[in-house]
């Protein structure tokens, strides 16, 4: 009797282990997508009437639908089927660049002033679908690790969204002398791949387990440093992204194209070791998080300081390079700190309420950091600096060692 049921817990740990697989294909997909159309809608738009600002709209709209979905999203993958979930969106992830891709195929197929609300109508879908992904992706991940694995884990999760990134920009690149039409379709290829797998080999839980009514509430007096530090370090990286590029016009006096180029460099840098450290982090299996994090944030903070004072190209891909290796350690070990301190039936709307804390950032970066730049060129870099001191002084308010939350202890926070 015992052995059956070792052997019933084992096959289950091998199933969730494949649907945790499967989910993060369709996490590759999505983001993908996301990379694809920011790399290559205003190029692609321009030619088919569309404005900077039209462009610009369909994109800031998409991760604002994204911000709003998630959390609820989170909710949804807490209380009903996740596979169910994925058959609903994994589709629609498939949908939005397969319509942008007949859009740029057939551009005489519609009227000029067509061409917006549709390819905005398909980045809303694509990007408000996509955002259950992470969320349920990070709730597999809890189950499907013990708590010396969770930060490995959740380093798998950071190697697909990095290598869905990846992905997208590559496409860009091989598409490029083909035409727009035939890089969104491959990105929704990617879609229908992940959506067959779904089919094919995603199991969920037969039903939900037994838990106490604290165990389905996320504990925010315990998390909200750990969502105040997603914010922040994707508000301080994106905030110096978009404008390495004026720097090096600026302060280097190089011509547009070649201060484009070293800044492509420069972020490709930080991207490499990005996914090499992640790799990395998740071939090991017995990671702390709290001493991981606090690491993470101080090479961040040494890395923002180094972009403030850096001189020429190769110090600037330095620090940007640094700054890639404390993002690898400081993403998965703040995702596995706070699902430790988490109740199993909270996992999903912890993730929603993460990754709305990410898309947060990622929107506000860019704005905030080309509104410093024309104030005064070094404040982006100085804002960024400040911000990732107030993260290192987060990591120190923490609980120290988390340990799987009982539901007392979930109750309590």
């Amino acid at each position: 009797m015992a052995e059956s049921a070792g052997t019933d817990v084992t096959g289950l740990k091998h199933r969730g282990r494949i649907s945790q697989l499967v989910t993060l294909s369709a996490v590759i997909a999505y983001t993908a997508g996301n990379a694809f159309m920011s790399g290559g809608l205003g190029v692609a738009g321009r030619e088919i009437g569309l404005s900077a600002i039209e462009t610009g709209s369909i994109l800031s709209f998409g991760a604002l639908a994204g911000v709003l979905a998630a959390p609820l999203w989170g909710h949804a993958s807490d209380t009903t089927s996740r596979r169910l979930l994925l058959l609903l969106v994994v589709p629609l992830v498939a949908a939005g660049p397969a319509i942008a891709a007949a859009v740029f195929f057939w551009p005489w197929a519609l009227a000029a002033s067509l061409a917006f609300p549709v390819l905005a109508g398909a980045r809303l879908v694509q990007a408000a679908s996509g955002a259950a992904l992470i969320p349920i992706a990070q709730s597999l991940t809890t189950e499907t690790t013990t708590p010396q694995q969770r930060v490995s884990g959740m380093g798998m999760l950071g190697v697909a969204i990095s290598l869905g990134t990846l992905a997208g920009s590559v496409l860009l690149w091989l598409t490029a002398g083909l035409g727009p039409g035939a890089g969104f379709a491959a990105v929704a290829g990617l879609g229908v791949a992940a959506f067959v797998l779904t089919v094919w080999l995603f199991r969920d839980r037969d039903r939900q387990p037994e838990m106490e009514p604290g165990e389905r509430a996320v504990p925010l007096r315990l998390v909200w440093p750990n969502l105040a530090i997603t914010f922040l370090g994707f508000l301080a990286y994106t905030m110096v992204q978009p404008v390495l590029g004026f720097r090096f016009m600026d302060a280097f006096g190089l011509g547009s194209a070649e201060a484009a180029g070293n800044a492509g460099l420069v972020l490709t840098a930080a991207a490499v070791m990005l996914v090499i450290v992640q790799f990395l982090v998740a071939a090991r299996k017995n990671w702390e998080a709290t001493p991981m994090l606090r690491t993470g944030s101080i090479a961040g903070l040494v890395g923002a300081l180094l972009l403030w004072v850096a001189q020429d190209f190769i110090q600037l891909a330095a620090a940007m390079a640094l700054v890639g290796i404390a993002l690898a350690f400081m993403s998965p070990a703040n995702l596995a700190h706070m699902s430790l301190v988490t109740g199993r039936g909270a996992q999903g709307k912890l993730g929603g309420l993460n990754v709305a804390a990410r898309g947060l950032g990622v929107a506000a970066g860019p704005i905030c950091g080309t509104f410093l730049y024309v104030w005064q060129p070094e404040a982006p870099f100085v804002v960024a600096a400040m911000i990732v001191t107030i993260i290192v002084g987060l990591t120190r308010i923490m609980r120290t060692s988390p340990s799987p939350v009982t539901p007392s202890a979930a109750q309590s926070g």
